[in-house]
């Protein structure tokens, strides 16, 4: 006769809580491939002096990935505390102490490119003053023409310089964590304790297979080019907070887009593996979904919104079927939270991944949502195209 299995707690609430866990396991999954082809590509640059610039640039890509990944881990060790009696939770806890907890909080929680609260341009006129501070360059004395205060980050292909954004992104963080800035050692420390919890939600959390990505381009070429505020503004005639706003823009879509384009081999987006489709779909998401929210923000409040109509031609007036795809994508950072909370989450728990991102997205099938894709892709890069443009400071060698 055979005997049935008893159910413990803990599957019990794997059970309850199925797509939930299932997609924080593959979003690690996918996270922790890009971690290491970033440190293959980090190593292989390690050295490696610039060539037309003044620093090698490739520590662009693993910065911002760091902040990326602390999203990530956020709002997923948020997930599994509000499990009860969750055995993840205490191993979790291990790993980290308050502070590194509170150092992904802050940034977690400075996501945006725009303020929530209080003024932009005050925030703007802060970090463009903090950095004309910092390098002596308040007055314009006989060292001046010597000094820059900035750097431009440049992606070279076939001798031509195709700029990426600029450092002003690391000061908009630190910015919102009271001028946050880490030794080389805490630096080394906190992105140690992000890999070894994602580590553990890539393998503790659920049962997955995510195949490998093929890698298109592991010798990437980026440089930082040391510059001056000044001259990059002159180049504008708008408020400097409007143009820091468009480098913060510019630097976040250009980041994802060689992550996507030239760095993965996602040409042909029907025989890549369909949960790298739903890991990039929302990851891609993110960064679209907060340029319009800035965007849109800027053509509400901005003193220069003449220039910005002029400068974007309606691109804030997409198809609102599109931007909801973008939003509902977004949302799925939070992994459930948000419908729990509405009591909304019973219907969706224990969908499959594939089913969870077309319900949540109102799509019907795979390939709609990889049309979808397609097009907050291509909007995407027309954004970029725009402020490029804007900010005359293409460079040839």
């Amino acid at each position: 006769m055979a005997h049935k299995r008893k159910i413990t707690d803990e599957q019990v609430e794997k059970i309850k809580y199925y797509s939930s866990l299932k997609d924080i396991a593959m979003n690690a999954k996918c996270y922790a491939y890009i971690e290491e082809t970033y440190i293959d590509i980090w190593k292989k640059s390690d050295g490696v002096k610039a060539k037309y610039g003044d620093t090698n640039g490739n520590s662009f890509l693993v910065t911002k990935f760091i902040t990326d990944i602390s999203i990530f881990i956020y709002e997923s060790i948020t997930f599994i505390n509000s499990i009860e009696d969750s055995p993840l939770k205490k191993e979790l806890k291990k790993l980290y102490d308050e502070s590194y907890y509170n150092n992904l909080k802050s940034i977690r929680n400075n996501i945006h490119l725009y303020n929530t609260y209080g003024s932009y341009k005050d925030k703007a006129d802060n970090i463009i003053n903090n950095q004309l501070k910092e390098f002596n360059m308040e007055e314009k004395d006989w060292l001046y023409p010597f000094r820059n205060d900035t750097s431009l980050i440049y992606k070279i292909t076939n001798n031509k310089g195709l700029i990426l954004g600029t450092d002003y992104l690391y000061k908009h963080y630190i910015f919102e964590v009271n001028g946050l800035e880490w030794t080389e050692e805490e630096t080394k420390n906190y992105a140690s304790t992000s890999a070894k919890i994602l580590t553990v939600l890539s393998t503790k959390v659920a049962k997955i297979k995510v195949p490998i990505i093929s890698i298109k381009n592991r010798d990437m070429h980026i440089e930082f080019f040391d510059y001056k505020s000044e001259e990059l503004f002159k180049n504008i005639d708008i408020e400097h907070s409007t143009t820091l706003r468009l480098i913060l823009i510019l630097t976040e879509l250009s980041y994802i887009s060689i992550l996507v384009d030239d760095i993965l081999n996602t040409e042909n987006l029907h025989t890549i593996n369909i949960n790298w489709m739903l890991f990039l779909g929302k990851y891609v998401a993110t960064k679209y979904d907060e340029a319009l929210d800035s965007i849109e923000n800027s053509l509400k409040y901005s003193n220069d919104k003449i220039f910005l109509r002029k400068l974007f031609n309606n691109n804030n007036n997409k198809s609102l079927d599109l931007r909801k795809f973008g939003q509902n994508l977004r949302n799925m950072l939070h992994f459930g939270l948000l419908d729990i909370k509405k009591q909304e989450y019973d219907g969706i728990s224990k969908l499959e991944l594939t089913e969870l991102y077309l319900s949540k997205t109102n799509t019907d099938n795979v390939e709609e949502f990889i049309t979808k894709y397609s097009l907050m892709r291509n909007d995407m890069k027309i954004i970029e195209s725009k402020i490029r443009d804007a900010l005359k400071v293409e460079k040839s060698f």
